[in-house]
């Protein structure tokens, strides 16, 4: 028997948003240039033409997804940053980063990335937002953390940018296993497990020196 479809029970969210959240889902998975409004509009269940009425089309859908996912991203790294503020141990720093984010439950940030991730390639508007947010801000805000516990003698003294890429790399790997999990797909690796060892690398990394010193590979 087959299994029974979870209703949707959003009636109340405006029109204009779902088009956001089926886009953004769609574009993520499928490619911008795959999906068209006839798919966007059958994922919300609206007329073509009732699109129209909220946006011009995909141009203008595709900013509006890009603004919203920099917003509630921008959001959440305002909160990591002030709980870094107060950790005072590297695996504190790593769990509000990777463990917290796993809890996120608005999987729009998870297709947000991942649609970045894809369009980077295909539009100039998109590889600057994850230039800007991923391999600028969001490195050097983790970075900042790891040289504040350097300089406290917390964790030894080390390359801290190659060791805040690697933990970004690993939140991005986990990002889209998040993202294929939720559509079904059995994952080859758990998150939890995954990250565990990730935790035990860059904390046996640093405390070895087995990571460069600063500036070596700048």
């Amino acid at each position: 028997m087959a299994e029974r479809a979870i209703p949707n029970f959003s009636y109340g969210i405006p029109t204009k948003d779902k088009i956001l959240e089926a886009a953004v889902k769609l574009f993520a998975v499928n490619g911008y240039n795959a999906v068209s409004m006839r798919d966007i509009a059958d994922a919300v269940g609206i007329a073509q033409g009732s699109s129209y009425n909220h946006y011009k089309g995909k141009e203008e859908i595709l900013e509006a997804v890009m603004l919203s996912f920099e917003q509630k991203y921008k959001c959440y790294f305002e909160w990591l940053v002030s709980e870094n503020a107060k950790a005072e141990t590297l695996e504190e720093v790593m769990d509000n980063m990777f463990a917290e984010l796993l809890k996120v439950r608005d999987l729009s940030v998870y297709y947000g990335i991942s649609l970045l991730m894809k369009e980077q390639f295909n539009s100039e508007p998109a590889r600057k937002r994850l230039f800007k947010l991923i391999y600028e801000d969001s490195i050097n805000w983790i970075q900042a953390d790891f040289d504040r516990l350097m300089a406290k003698g917390v964790i030894p003294q080390g390359d801290s940018k190659t060791a805040a890429s690697i933990l970004m790399w690993c939140v991005l790997a986990g990002n889209d296993m998040r993202i294929n999990e939720s559509m079904g797909v059995k994952l080859p690796i758990d998150c939890t497990r995954m990250y565990a060892g990730l935790k035990v690398f860059l904390t046996t990394a640093l405390r070895a020196g087995t990571l460069p010193a600063p500036g070596v590979c700048d």
